[in-house]
């Protein structure tokens, strides 16, 4: 298999050339107007900052599809690396980004041809999985299942904010200094989650801690209490909306939420919009108060994955799986596991607790032996414990769980909250 690099050409026809673009301006404006194109004024900007900016720039794999003739881009999409944690385990994967076709080239296939090379690299360098943020159903033909909550949306119009006073908390702009204090607070709000994303200094500061805010870069502010730092949040423009918004905050106390919301409320008042808008965890401290106080819950979208290598997705899992095990009435088990997708069949041999081999079996499954079948990429939700056979069940009728294997695969693979943030 190719290793695919910077510079890389690739003929596809007498008429077309697939590259990946070198790591230069010239390339970053050419991808940068071709987002234009596609998308609208605004992406541009943020399309070149990541080009060129990025703190895993070296490592972004930036493909397009070039016209011989005119030299024009007519297609394009990016890998971009990072990490997600399951429970402590670092899972490296990448993400599908900035997708597009211009318009009269649409139809053809682009994508599709583009994505094959997507997935070599993906091979090449370990990925354990690709997700994206895409419009609806599109992505399914790639193989994708929605799967793990994203962009989830609390809002609360501006008359209900508390007007408590709080003398003692002041909020300032976060400077480099506090990045320690913001990565042990992140650690804290994500140490319960099934999977989140793994903290990168580097990565924070770029996306994060930006002078101004828009959609695609973020504000974060320290709320100190009696002049040292309590808390952390992160103000931006929620996708799809146009009014300032809470992105990420750490723990809060009842009175840094209202400190908070009253920051907020005063600059919204500014802009003139009617609420003040949330982007967080359903379970998360802030918003549940917006709730109690009368705002509502919007649980708008979710990431879109895709395991492109079962055997490799269960070796990197494999140590979180063992303890799953092995704190359970199962502890210290031998027998063989089967997992079936009605294509392949994934055993895992457990040995004293501990998975002593993985193997994988193409073709159809014998239902006899299997202890759960779950059709072709529905078995995502279950493997990202995102979703219980049963509730796949309910959706999927040729689910099937061997009675006497229902309470392992619940072990192995319980349903948890997990909110993995955006890197990009």
């Amino acid at each position: 298999m190719m290793d695919y690099k910077p510079g890389s050409r690739i003929p596809l026809d007498e008429n077309t050339t697939l590259k990946i673009a070198k790591i230069t301006e010239l390339e970053a404006k050419r991808i940068g107007e071709f987002n234009k194109i596609v998308f609208g004024d605004k992406i541009q900007e943020f399309v070149e900052r990541v080009f060129l900016r990025h703190p895993r720039k070296e490592k972004c794999v930036w493909f397009y599809i070039e016209e011989n003739e005119t030299k024009e881009i007519i297609s394009s999409l990016a890998l971009l690396p990072s990490e997600w944690t399951m429970e402590g385990q670092v899972l490296p994967y990448c993400e599908l980004g900035f997708v597009g076709t211009l318009e009269k080239y649409r139809g053809q296939g682009l994508i599709g041809i583009i994505y094959e090379y997507y997935k070599q690299v993906m091979d090449n360098q370990g990925f354990i999985f690709s997700v994206l943020r895409g419009v609806p159903y599109f992505y399914r033909r790639l193989k994708y299942e929605f799967a793990l909550p994203l962009d989830n949306l609390f809002s609360l119009p501006l008359s209900l904010v508390p007007s408590d006073h709080f003398d003692h908390l002041i909020i300032r702009k976060a400077s480099e200094e506090d990045l320690p204090f913001i990565a042990q607070e992140y650690e804290k709000i994500t140490k319960n989650l099934c999977i989140a994303t793994k903290f990168n200094q580097e990565e924070f500061q770029f996306r994060n801690m930006n002078a101004k805010y828009n959609e695609n870069k973020f504000s974060t502010y320290i709320l100190e209490d009696k002049e040292k730092q309590g808390a952390y949040f992160t103000v931006g423009i929620p996708l799809g909306r146009k009014e300032m918004g809470v992105i990420q905050t750490s723990a809060l106390t009842h009175s840094y939420m209202i400190k908070i919301l009253q920051f907020v409320k005063q600059a919204s008042d500014e802009k003139d919009p009617q609420e003040i808008l949330y982007c967080g965890n359903k379970r998360s401290q802030l918003g549940q108060y917006l709730v109690s106080l009368g705002g509502a819950f919007d649980q708008r979208w979710a990431w879109q994955v895709h395991i492109l290598d079962l055997k490799r997705f269960f070796q990197g899992i494999q140590t979180v799986l063992e303890k799953r095990i092995n704190q359970s009435t199962f502890n210290r088990m031998t027998r063989t596991v089967k997992i079936s997708d009605y294509h392949k069949t994934i055993e895992l041999v457990f040995v004293e607790g501990k998975i002593a081999k993985i193997d994988v079996i193409k073709g159809y499954p014998d239902r006899k032996e299997c202890d759960v079948i779950i059709p072709g990429t529905m078995l995502t939700k279950l493997l990202l414990s995102d979703r219980t056979v049963k509730e796949i069940n309910h959706i999927v009728t040729d689910t099937v769980v061997k009675q006497d294997s229902a309470k392992l695969i619940d072990v192995l693979f319980p349903k948890r909250e997990s909110y993995p943030d955006p890197s990009y």
